[in-house]
């Protein structure tokens, strides 16, 4: 195991500062996000461009970085489809579900089913995804902290706490500006983490060329395949319509990507959003699928899995990261805080949308004639306490030994299963 330098925690240190100071930034800007509508959707004034980066990253959270390398590296190059796969999903979403939700006027998407279904079916609906948004981000904050801790010997209570109360504290302070503006500063580390790695993995082998071949040449080059054979782990036609609608209801109907459609000044602009966004999701994933084939060239002939040097594939970047950058002071920080600003951006936007979706969906149906300043301090608590019990989630797999990756399937499927339901109301009214 390799630790990470001095100068690594440093980079790290200032990674998060930098992530803290944008919510401080915006706790004190403008109206100081003292009105309900400025902390949860900006008074609706977001420029489409760090919203669009916004929806990026916090669709592709630290599973993507982590977990999409992983399995290009064991199973091969396929997953690249779910880019093609984008482009019916990202026309319906602009052109159907985006101006339901703009021009009703609606903050949270259960007010939109409590329209037509009434407070049973939107209170249901609603805590259906909060339970979803607390075991998720519980994953998402405890799973990569496991992963480097055991390639690294990075703390994982730790980093699960540092990220956690990071995280908490920008965005209670901040509200969605905060949160969107700091999605931004960690595309950029995300996206660098990516190329960074390609780049150096390719100087490694010989060239971006010589990764294409040696994956060619080991029976990794199939980049489509047409069989129906449902046993199979990855074809054509399962990524192309199983994530063509898994796209359609998760981007089109999920309060965090539908939230920060309604940040922008016009519908125009949130059709932008909605297609453009959708479209650069799997352009990153493609990134992702790269940088995993870039990963087994450079390690062909010696895989860290089958030496043991590795437990589980999900740590393989952690490793590739120190075995690559141990002898560059500082390149290791910045590349596991490319891990965790995934993890941020998922966090934060998670947890706007669970004070959303409380607020707006219990608290202001029990109080509707609540002052806006009150309303916005409880909307500021509620952040604060979600923010606690994600902390306290990875804290529990922790003391348990709980394996992230299963952990929240069953109830990612039960709210799921739900937002295909608005998915159907919506294109069938």
């Amino acid at each position: 195991m390799a630790y990470l330098s001095a100068l690594d925690y440093i980079v790290l240190a200032l990674f998060l500062g930098l992530s803290a100071s944008i919510g401080v930034y915006h706790a004190f800007r403008g109206g100081r996000q003292r009105t309900a509508n400025e902390y949860l959707l900006a008074d609706r004034k977001m420029n489409p461009i760090p919203v669009t980066m916004s929806v990026v990253v916090s669709v592709l959270s630290s599973v993507t970085f982590l977990g999409t390398t992983a399995d290009t590296y064991i199973y091969g190059p396929q997953y690249w489809v779910v880019l093609p796969a984008k482009i019916i999903p990202m026309v319906i979403i602009s052109q159907s579900f985006v101006p339901i939700f703009y021009k009703l006027g609606v903050t949270s998407i259960y007010e939109y089913i409590g329209m037509r279904f009434g407070r049973v079916v939107r209170l249901f609906g609603m805590l259906i995804n909060c339970l979803y948004l607390l075991l998720y981000l519980g994953v998402v904050i405890y799973g990569p902290a496991l992963a480097l801790n055991a390639v690294t010997g990075l703390s994982i209570a730790g980093s699960t706490i540092a990220v956690g109360l990071v995280c908490t504290f920008y965005t209670t302070i901040g509200g969605i500006k905060a949160v969107l503006w700091a999605d931004v500063f960690q595309s950029i580390i995300f996206l660098a983490g990516f190329i960074l790695t390609i780049v150096a993995c390719c100087i490694h082998v010989g060239g971006l060329t010589e990764v294409f071949r040696i994956n060619v040449r080991d029976g990794r080059g199939t980049f489509f395949d047409f069989r129906l054979d449902p046993k199979i782990r990855h074809s054509f036609w399962s990524i192309f319509i199983g994530f063509g609608f898994l796209i359609m209801s998760y981007n089109g109907t999920n309060q965090i990507i539908v939230q920060r459609y309604l940040t922008c000044r016009s519908l125009r602009q949130s059709q932008w959003v909605a297609a453009v966004g959708n479209f650069c999701i799997g352009i990153v994933e493609v990134i992702a699928v790269l940088t995993g084939m870039s990963m087994y060239a450079y390690f062909a002939g010696c895989d860290p899995l089958t030496l043991g040097e590795v437990q589980k594939p999900d740590q393989l970047i952690a490793y590739i990261i120190i075995d690559i950058f141990n002898e560059w002071p500082g390149v290791s920080g910045f590349l596991i805080s490319a891990v965790f600003s995934a993890t941020l951006s998922t966090i934060s936007s998670g947890m706007n949308a669970f004070a959303t979706l409380f607020g707006q969906d219990i608290i202001k149906v029990a109080y509707p004639n609540m002052s806006d300043f009150k309303f916005t301090l409880i909307l500021k608590l509620i952040s604060v306490i979600f923010g606690l019990m994600t902390i306290g989630n990875g804290i529990f797999g922790i003391i348990i030994g709980w394996n992230p990756s299963p952990r929240s399937q069953p109830y990612r499927y039960f709210e799921w299963s739900y937002t295909r339901c608005v998915l159907t109301w919506d294109l069938f009214p």
